[in-house]
C-alpha cells in the first residue's frame, strides 16, 4: 500500500512539471510574438511648451493721457466689427489741432501774400529793365542826332573859314586901297561889314559847335546817372525779392511742418475712438468707479477676445533632439489643464522647427487637430511627445541602445 501511495505522488509531479514547461513555453513564445510583431513609438520626449492663440486676445491700450468720455460696452458684452466701444477725450489735443489748423490758414494767406508781392516786384524789376532799355536807346539816338549837327556844323565851319579869309583877304586890300584914296569910304565900309559880319557868324557855329559838344556829354552823363540809378534800384529790388523767395521757402517749410503736426494730431485723436477690428467678447473693462476717470498713457483700458479662436503649440526642444524633429512629425499632447486619464492626448503634427532668439532655446511648433472635448485657452502649459516612427519592440531597443551608445 505504501508503495502505490509513492508511485501516485510521482505521477502528479510529473503532470504539474510538464504543464509548468507548456505555460513556460506559451509565454516565452508569446513575448517573442509580440517582441517581434507589436509597435511601439519612437518619439522626442517634450518636457515644457504652452498652448499660443492664432488669433490673440486683443488689448486697447490708452495712446495718451485722457479722459474717458463715454463707455458704450460691458464686461461680457458680444460686440461686431467696427462697433465703436470707448470714445477717449483730450482737450489739449484738441486744442492743439485747432491751433494747428488756424496756423495753416494764417500760412497759406502768408505765402499767397508773398507771393503776390514777389509777381509785383518782379514785374517792377522788368518795367525798370525796360526803362534802362528805352534810355539806352533814346541816348543812342540823341547821340545820333547830336553826332550829326556835329559833322554838319564842322563842315559849316570849314566852309566858313575859307569864306572868312577870303573876306579878311578882301578887306584887308579894300583897307589899303582905301588909304591911298583910291576905293570910296562907302565900299571900304561895306567890306569890312562882311568881314566882321563873316567873323561874328564864324564865332556863332563855334559856339553851336561846342553847345553840341556840350549837350552829348552831357547826354552822356544823364546816361549814366539814369543807368546808374536804376542799376541801383534794381539791386534793392532784387534784394527784396531774394528775402521774399527766402521767406516764401521758410513759411512753405513751416506749413509743412504744421501740415504735419496737424495729421499727427488728426491720426492721435482718431484714436480716441476704439473701435473692435473683429467680432469678439469684452473680456475686460475699465471701471471708472474704482478709479478716476483721468487716464495716464500706456493703462489697459479694455480687451476683447476674439469670437473666432484658432490656436498651436510651441514645445522647446533639447539642442541634442533637434536633428531627430521634423515638419509632418505626429505629435501627442498633455495638457496640465486637463485630467488626461479623463480627457486623453491632444493630437498635432510639427508645422515648423526653428531657433529662437537669443539666449532662447530651440523650439518646434505644433498644429493642433480639432477636438471638441478641449476648450483651450492662451498660455495653457502642456508636455507630451512628437512621435518620430513605430517601430517593432526588438527594433525601438536596439535603435535605444545605440543612440544612448553614441
Amino acid at each position: 500500500m505504501e508503495q502505490y501511495s509513492n508511485y501516485s505522488y510521482n505521477i502528479a509531479d510529473d503532470k504539474f512539471t510538464k504543464w509548468f514547461f507548456k505555460v513556460l513555453i506559451f509565454i516565452t513564445l508569446s513575448v517573442l510574438i509580440l517582441f517581434i510583431s507589436l509597435k511601439i513609438n519612437d518619439s522626442v520626449s517634450i518636457s515644457e511648451g504652452e498652448i499660443i492663440a492664432k488669433d490673440p486676445q486683443i488689448d486697447f491700450i490708452a495712446p495718451f493721457d485722457v479722459q474717458i468720455k463715454s463707455i458704450l460696452v460691458n464686461e461680457g458684452q458680444r460686440v461686431a466689427q467696427n462697433d465703436t466701444l470707448l470714445v477717449l477725450e483730450n482737450l489739449e489735443l484738441e486744442d492743439q489741432k485747432a491751433k494747428a489748423a488756424i496756423g495753416i490758414n494764417l500760412l497759406a494767406e502768408k505765402i499767397q501774400s508773398i507771393s503776390e508781392l514777389i509777381q509785383a516786384k518782379s514785374r517792377k524789376l522788368n518795367a525798370l529793365q525796360n526803362g534802362q532799355n528805352l534810355s539806352q536807346s533814346e541816348y543812342n539816338l540823341n547821340q545820333n542826332q547830336l553826332d550829326n549837327h556835329l559833322s554838319m556844323t564842322k563842315e559849316q565851319l570849314s566852309l566858313m573859314v575859307g569864306r572868312l579869309e577870303s573876306t579878311k583877304e578882301k578887306f584887308e586890300g579894300d583897307s589899303i586901297l582905301f588909304h591911298k584914296g583910291m576905293l570910296s569910304r562907302y565900299e571900304y565900309m561895306d567890306a569890312k561889314d562882311a568881314y566882321l559880319s563873316m567873323k561874328e557868324k564864324l564865332a556863332e557855329l563855334s559856339n553851336v559847335s561846342r553847345q553840341y559838344a556840350g549837350d552829348k556829354m552831357l547826354s552822356r552823363n544823364n546816361l549814366n546817372k539814369t543807368s546808374h540809378q536804376l542799376q541801383i534800384a534794381k539791386l534793392e529790388l532784387e534784394e527784396e525779392i531774394a528775402y521774399l523767395e527766402q521767406n516764401l521757402i521758410d513759411q512753405k517749410s513751416q506749413l509743412s511742418l504744421t501740415k504735419q503736426t496737424y495729421s499727427k494730431l488728426e491720426k492721435e485723436l482718431k484714436m480716441q475712438y476704439m473701435i473692435a477690428p473683429k467680432d469678439g467678447q469684452v473680456n475686460f473693462l475699465f471701471n471708472t468707479r474704482q478709479s478716476t476717470n483721468y487716464i495716464l498713457k500706456g493703462d489697459m483700458l479694455m480687451s476683447l477676445v476674439p469670437q473666432s479662436m484658432e490656436y498651436y503649440a510651441k514645445v522647446n526642444i533639447p539642442e541634442n533632439h533637434l536633428p531627430l524633429i521634423q515638419v509632418g512629425q505626429k505629435a501627442k499632447l498633455k495638457l496640465s489643464a486637463f485630467n488626461q486619464f479623463e480627457f486623453g492626448a491632444l493630437n498635432g503634427e510639427v508645422s515648423f522647427v526653428g531657433e529662437g532668439k537669443e539666449n532662447e532655446s530651440f523650439f518646434a511648433l505644433i498644429e493642433l487637430v480639432k477636438n471638441e472635448r478641449f476648450a483651450l485657452k492662451q498660455g495653457y502649459q502642456l508636455k507630451g511627445e512628437i512621435i518620430q516612427d513605430r517601430l517593432p519592440v526588438y527594433k525601438f531597443f536596439f535603435r535605444k541602445i545605440f543612440r544612448n551608445a553614441s
